[in-house]
């Protein structure tokens, strides 16, 4: 759900006792701006 609602894509994540560390992939389109509509309407399908 969080991928597609920030438009990143997690590519591996380790959590460890007191923080965690995570990778993530930006995909070149991620300028994309949603609308509020938009974002209520991925939480919502989710």
């Amino acid at each position: 759900m969080y991928e597609k609602l920030s438009a990143v894509r997690v590519v591996t994540f380790c959590i460890m006792c007191n923080h965690f560390h995570i990778l993530l992939e930006v995909p070149n389109n991620a300028q994309k701006r949603f609308s509020d509509q938009e974002l209520i309407s991925l939480v919502q399908r989710n």
